[in-house]
């Protein structure tokens, strides 16, 4: 397998620690639970190529799908008032699924799975792009066994696309291959853990 990094432009200011960078946004709504996350993202589609930014104010849990940022999606999802909040995944899949030509932010908010619950953090598809400034992507396992193949490769990120780490942490995360990240195309780190 051929596996390039290439260092690609940074849109924020890379942070000297894992403070976030809720403070210099403006969120363009506020949610508090699934439906309502949903409905922002397909709200972002038609802001888009405008940088559309959603605020949470509870832990969401998502329930039967993956949260799928469209093609042409420009998406940061914050915390509100700088306290941590969690993005669960359903059991037997993806948290967040990054389409083609999407880009999606995240600060301040940790993507993870219920323990015992199969599922990857974050799809990054080709052409797509994932910013983490911070937060976390922790406690999703993809390794299923029978197998082995790409579909249990990446447990916190499996990245075809762009991955930035300008802070946060990718941890307790597994998979057959590359539990944390599983690159193929483009990583960039400035900052954060792994």
């Amino acid at each position: 397998m051929f596996i390039l990094v290439m260092i690609s432009s940074v849109v924020y200011t890379t942070p000297n620690n894992n403070s976030t960078f809720t403070a210099a946004y403006n969120a363009h709504c506020s949610v508090k639970n699934e439906q309502e996350l949903r409905n922002a993202i397909t709200t972002a589609v038609s802001e888009a190529p405008t940088q559309y930014i959603i605020a949470l104010t509870n832990d969401i849990t998502l329930t039967g799908s993956s949260l799928t940022i469209p093609t042409k999606a420009n998406v940061v999802l914050i915390n509100n008032n700088n306290t941590p909040k969690k993005l669960i995944g359903p059991n037997g899949t993806n948290t967040i699924h990054v389409a083609g030509g999407a880009t999606l932010v995240l600060d301040g908010i940790t993507v993870t799975h219920n323990k015992g619950d199969i599922g990857r953090g974050v799809y990054v598809n080709a052409n797509a792009t994932l910013v983490l400034n911070s937060g976390e992507i922790t406690e999703n396992n993809i390794y299923t066994g029978g197998t082995i193949n790409d579909a249990q490769c990446g447990g916190g990120v499996y990245n075809w696309g762009s991955l930035t780490l300008n802070g946060g942490t990718i941890s307790k995360n597994s998979a057959y291959n590359g539990g944390g990240i599983y690159n193929i195309v483009s990583f960039e780190m400035n900052a954060g853990e792994i």
